[in-house]
């Protein structure tokens, strides 16, 4: 009975199962193991692409940038680029408000430029230069 015995224990009711759920687990590993590989692939080619658009992060002399110092660096870039846009917002507004003012006020205010001739501006030169 015992001399038949090639090692072969698939036919043995107690340890069949052993060999296919050991099978099945590698299988699940290494697809998850395979997932994974994948993930950090494109996380990794998604840093790259990150930091050849952050400026200061490429050149020669610069070694290339960890992932957290990517990752700040880019922040940091993103929060000066919305203060320079509300900076630019502020002038723009400002620079609106003051253009409805001069488009408000009484037309004898605002000359027109075709109506300003070398006279006039010769006499205003003259009155504001006496009044000082």
């Amino acid at each position: 009975m015992y001399e038949d015995d090639d090692g072969d224990d698939e036919c043995d009711p107690q340890t069949s199962p052993k060999p296919t759920k050991t099978n099945h687990r590698q299988i699940v590993r290494l697809s998850i193991n395979s997932r994974e590989r994948c993930r950090m692939h494109d996380l990794n080619e998604a840093l790259d692409d990150l930091r050849a658009v952050i400026p200061y992060a490429h050149g020669t002399s610069v070694r290339k940038l960890s992932k957290i110092a990517t990752l700040l660096l880019a922040k940091n870039h993103i929060v000066m680029q919305a203060k320079a846009i509300e900076e630019l917002r502020s002038v723009v507004n400002s620079y609106r408000q003051s253009t409805a003012m001069v488009y408000s006020m009484p037309k004898s205010h605002v000359p027109a430029p075709s109506n300003i001739s070398p006279q006039s501006s010769s006499t205003v030169n003259s009155d504001s230069s006496g009044s000082q």
